[in-house]
């Protein structure tokens, strides 16, 4: 690719792209002020990654774990508390989490977790939860201290249920022996299928698995509480931390662990069995993908919730009422934390440019690129704006990105027309929208 046939974006056009979530934030507040009309509303909350500052923020250390996973740790109880505020003043009864609840499931962080929780119950919000691939059983959970890392206790399945009883686990109606998975039912009428997708009893090499997997007697389990809803005729919401299906094409191929495994199969067979709903986190993008099958009653909406510790920090406002699910997205605006002059969604947005760029550059400096210094300092900034777009939702490439993808995928390098194909494929906004949709619930 000739040099300088690309431009970024800047902060500015980010923001101005990032325009219809701030938008939905205020029509996310508005919609159904009240449930006169018989309305059901909850939020949803996904991959806080609370971070209890104790365990350190400073040195060689804790910068490494930055340098390559660049979520808003040191932030991250800032923007749990204004989003706990913010959930708190709305209408949602509910409250659906998708996982990812700490860092890397150090047991202060769980506890500093249903502290914020507690708050949400209080004010009258119940709280339903799943474990996310970070939450249980994780080997690197660790305190930092200059250029030491020291293992801090983490926490087991049965501890993880004990720390959230009173966000899911105590209000069951029916539970997989097999797995963190149950069933409750927030409302009359609708049953809450918490799906637990996680493998962390694989964690035994010191590494953590980022993939998820229903074994086979969970799949059964499911199908069984699938068909108990049917015959008793009620609505199913599913909850589950991995992608059910692919939010972009070729997406289990780019980034294999973050849909789950033989996502064709499964997504096919609950779909067919009753779940046409599933609320899910894991990717940190604001994304809704509708997948369908020659099955006319096979359809399913795979609704993902940003991160809360990733730019734009978001959460959704679900209403559900007269056969209808309006989905808006809301955006955390501002924290209690010193952010120098800028915004927080400034703040935030520089964080994830220099973190996503830097990680971007040690993407293809290394195998299968072996691109040099400069080029891979050229071609990082492309990857970063296709990312953060992606995490912003509803991606609409400008005239110039447009151009310069084309330029790739015309060039008769291999290197350059894979790498265009990988943007191609970030940029594609799958249908429907992704801040604000209207899904038909019959």
């Amino acid at each position: 690719m000739k040099k300088g046939l690309h431009m970024t974006l800047s902060r500015r056009q980010f923001m101005k792209m990032a325009a219809v979530s701030a938008a939905s934030m205020s029509v996310g507040l508005q919609v159904g002020c009240d449930d006169d009309d018989g309305a059901i509303n909850f939020a949803t909350l996904s991959d806080v990654h609370v971070y209890d500052t104790a365990l350190g923020t400073t040195g060689s250390a804790f910068e490494a774990y930055i340098s390559v996973d660049p979520k808003l740790l040191v932030e991250s109880e800032a923007i749990l508390k204004s989003a706990v505020e913010r959930i708190k003043n709305s209408n949602a009864r509910f409250v659906l989490m998708p996982g990812d609840m700490t860092k890397d499931g150090e047991l202060v962080c769980h506890e500093l977790m249903a502290s914020y929780l507690a708050e949400l119950k209080a004010a009258g919000k119940d709280v339903y939860v799943v474990p996310g691939n970070h939450d249980v059983l994780n080997p690197v959970a660790c305190s930092y201290s200059g250029s030491t890392k020291t293992p801090v206790a983490n926490v087991t399945p049965d501890e993880f249920v004990s720390i959230y009883w009173d966000y899911g686990y105590g209000a069951a109606i029916a539970r997989d022996p097999n797995s963190l998975s149950y069933v409750a039912e927030p409302v009359p009428g609708y049953w809450l299928l918490a799906m637990d997708s996680c493998i962390y009893e694989n964690n035994t090499t010191g590494k953590l698995i980022t993939a998820g997997q229903f074994s086979d007697a969970t799949m059964d389990w499911l199908r069984a509480r699938l068909a108990e809803a049917k015959k008793e005729g009620k609505t199913v919401l599913g909850l589950m931390h991995h992608a059910l299906t692919e939010h972009f094409n070729g997406q289990a191929t780019l980034f294999p662990g973050f849909v789950i495994n033989n996502w064709q199969e499964v997504s096919q067979t609950l779909a067919q069995e009753g779940l046409h709903f599933v609320f899910t986190g894991h990717f940190h993008a604001t994304d809704a993908t509708d997948r369908s099958w020659t099955d006319p009653d096979a359809l399913l909406h795979d609704i993902e919730t940003g991160a809360l510790a990733n730019y734009p920090c978001p959460w959704r406002h679900v209403r559900i009422v007269d056969g209808h699910m309006r989905i808006t997205t809301s955006r955390i605006t501002d924290i209690d934390y010193d952010n120098g002059t800028q915004t927080f969604q400034e703040y935030a947005l520089d964080y994830a440019q220099t973190g996503f760029t830097n990680a971007f550059t040690n993407m293809l400096l290394g195998s299968p690129y072996y691109m040099s210094q400069a080029q891979a300092e050229e071609y990082a900034p492309l990857f970063t704006d296709a990312m953060l777009a992606h995490y912003v939702g509803d991606e609409k490439p400008d005239e110039e990105t447009q151009q310069t993808i084309q330029a790739l995928l015309d060039s008769s390098d291999p290197m350059d027309n894979g790498l265009g194909q990988f943007l191609s494929t970030l940029w594609t906004d799958l249908v429907p929208s992704d801040n604000i949709l209207i899904v038909a619930m019959k």
